[in-house]
């Protein structure tokens, strides 16, 4: 006999699956990323990498959902297909000491947006990017081209703990970081989320700034800065 037959736990409605599992928005959107990243390569190969870092056809499809007027050429960009309604573009500047992770969502907006930008995140072990989260929370607005942008910023490592050694920008190779790199770079430092939601749509934009290996947090004016080549207010 099966055990169902036993009280009435079986009748009671389920709820239905999390689009998203809560862990990966509790380590920070790195986590994510690299999880997309992967699965991404193991199905799409050689192939996908060559689409995903065509600059002219990612500023093209991230046009459509933050207007740029010319690709900034101090930004690599790198894309990312859709993964259940969420699409994503990692922006990391020429000298690589910042990067952003721009996701565009279309479905549950506000319970990522809750995940983003509420204090709430645990702490998680992660396979070769150890532990991460996010610490040392602080929520607040900036200013941006008119708009009032709400924001969390926070560090991805523990208090009392160290990030990844600033390298050797020296001995750094040369040519454009792989996507592996930038992840697990990203994953280590200071971070902003902040929300760039679209006012005339019901869809969901938000930004990830991060300093890799930094302890200094991201501040107000770096995001200003590194928003102006786009369209995020009337005020440009």
């Amino acid at each position: 006999m099966s055990e169902e037959g036993w009280g009435t736990d079986h009748l009671k409605p389920q709820k239905p699956p999390r689009s998203v599992p809560v862990w990966v928005w509790a380590c920070g959107s790195g986590c994510l990323l690299a999880i997309v990243a992967l699965a991404v390569v193991g199905f799409f190969g050689f192939r996908f990498a060559q689409r995903s870092t065509d600059p002219a056809l990612q500023w093209a499809r991230l046009r459509e959902v933050l207007p740029v007027d010319e690709p900034p050429p101090q930004l690599h960009i790198v894309g990312l297909p859709t993964v259940r309604g969420v699409r994503v573009w990692m922006l990391t500047t020429a000298d690589q000491r910042m990067q952003g992770m721009l996701q565009y969502v279309t479905e549950d907006v506000e319970g990522l947006r809750r995940s983003l930008l509420e204090a709430e995140g645990a702490e998680q072990d992660v396979p070769v990017f150890g532990k991460i989260g996010m610490f040392a929370a602080e929520k607040g607005t900036a200013r941006v081209q008119g708009r009032e942008l709400p924001y969390l910023r926070f560090q991805t490592f523990p208090p009392g703990s160290e990030p990844e050694p600033e390298p050797d920008r020296a001995e750094e190779r040369e040519g454009r970081p792989g996507i592996l790199e930038e992840i697990r770079s990203a994953a280590h430092g200071t971070s902003m989320h902040v929300d760039l939601h679209p006012e005339s749509t019901d869809h969901g934009l938000f930004l990830r700034l991060t300093k890799p290996r930094s302890r200094e947090p991201v501040s107000e004016e770096e995001l200003i800065e590194f928003l102006e080549p786009f369209h995020v207010g009337p005020e440009r």
